[in-house]
């Protein structure tokens, strides 16, 4: 069943974890902010926390998109993993925050309505006795302004979506496949019939890794997961409204795209030299796709390589963590995809293995399996080489691991 759109308006926003920029100055907001928007980016989702630093990072963000100019927009994400929600002052606590800045110029409207969203909350009823009521009074009662509520609420969401304070529904965990198979549009087909003409915002994500003792995991990445993704929302892209990225800069769960900058979690080591703007930069591609209906025309070759550092079966021999919970989802191979301008030929290198592919025009998507060594990509057209990407010493496949890293290493030029 086609279930009519809220809006025809789309918008790709990218999730921006606010507790992760302790150390960011003014300026450091503001870079951010001109690389996001140069990549076809309307707004950051400023995932706010309980920290009582946070909301001065969060003034500090609105004072730098200020800056920037009007074209980008930010709007708030409350985490209720951390913030609490037991009683009619956290309530307030939220109305207060989003009374700040709704009539901002750079605040994220929707539909004529400022915007805004949460991590979880599913179970807050703010002391009220139910969640309905219990949202109700953190976002319309407490709120002068009447805001758009698209919670990222987890559950079943036919036990949700009908609540009368909500009006979108966030398939968050429908960025990335939650088993061995590959991603598909089927739970956010579930959301889209729950929410039935409400705003549907859907996720997308390059990839997924956390190595903690209390959360130590892998998502199956395989297979182009970043684009493939992205074809599926731009085929559905009239029953999707809103695209969020999951994330910006959540080096937590190695599915950042932002450059490695801020204050990381303690322990957090694998992201370190493993930049992820090479994701970030197939964004305006798949950006004006999902906004326009029509992918452009590849007018310039660009080649986007990536790898982890060892085989997913690899025993690390000095790692006291242990091997991360669904490693055996994953295969062993350097992804690359050629944005190529005319047509032409790819060698990928991952040690000593070594393929040539032929490419048409437009996106093509390669695989060669792993081998330790380097990694290298080279498109080449009537015999000279007109791209090529070697990150040299910068990165090499090891099948002996001091310590565990599912991370992705990402090259592109």
């Amino acid at each position: 069943m086609h279930i009519p759109r809220a809006s025809s308006t789309k918008a790709v926003v990218a999730h921006f974890i606010v507790g992760y920029t302790y150390s960011y100055s003014q300026n450091d907001w503001f870079n951010d902010i001109n690389l996001a928007s140069s990549m076809g980016i309307d707004a950051f989702a400023l995932n706010l926390g309980a920290d009582s630093w946070q909301p001065s990072q969060i003034a500090n963000a609105y004072s730098a998109a200020s800056s920037h100019g009007s074209d980008f927009k930010l709007f708030l994400s409350f985490d209720m993993s951390s913030i609490p929600c037991g009683s009619g002052g956290d309530a307030s606590n939220i109305g207060n925050l989003l009374n700040a800045y709704a009539n901002h110029g750079n605040q994220f409207y929707f539909n004529g309505r400022p915007y805004t969203s949460t991590f979880g909350g599913e179970g807050c009823a703010f002391g009220t006795g139910d969640v309905n009521s219990g949202w109700t009074t953190a976002v319309r009662n407490n709120v002068g302004a009447n805001y758009y509520f698209v919670p990222a609420f987890f559950g079943d969401p036919n036990g949700w979506a009908n609540y009368a304070v909500v009006d979108g529904v966030f398939n968050w965990n429908g960025g990335w496949p939650m088993s061995a198979n590959d991603v598909t549009f089927d739970s956010d087909a579930g959301y889209i019939s729950a929410a039935n003409g409400k705003l549907v915002m859907s996720a997308v994500s390059p990839w997924f890794f956390a190595h903690y003792s209390w959360k130590n995991e892998v998502f199956d990445t395989n297979d182009w997961l970043w684009n493939e993704r992205w074809e599926q929302l731009v085929q559905h892209r009239d029953q999707v409204d809103v695209v969020q990225i999951l994330t910006w800069n959540d080096y937590s769960e190695s599915h950042y795209v932002g450059p490695v900058d801020g204050s990381p979690p303690d322990g957090t080591y694998w992201q370190n030299g493993f930049d992820h703007q090479g994701f970030l930069n197939m964004v305006p591609y798949y950006s004006q796709a999902f906004k326009t209906g029509n992918y452009p025309t590849v007018s310039a070759d660009h080649l986007f390589i990536w790898s982890r550092p060892h085989p997913a079966g690899a025993s690390a021999c000095c790692d006291g963590i242990g091997k991360p919970a669904n490693a055996d989802w994953l295969s062993d191979y350097l992804w690359a995809v050629a944005f190529a301008a005319s047509d032409g030929s790819v060698t990928l290198t991952s040690g000593s293995n070594t393929q040539t592919f032929s490419v048409t025009a437009g996106v093509n998507k390669l695989q060669l399996a792993s081998s330790p060594g380097g990694i290298q990509g080279t498109l080449t057209r009537d015999g000279k080489a007109v791209v090529d990407v070697d990150p040299g010493s910068a990165f090499t496949y090891t099948s002996d691991p001091q310590q565990y890293n599912y991370n992705a290493f990402v090259a592109w030029a």
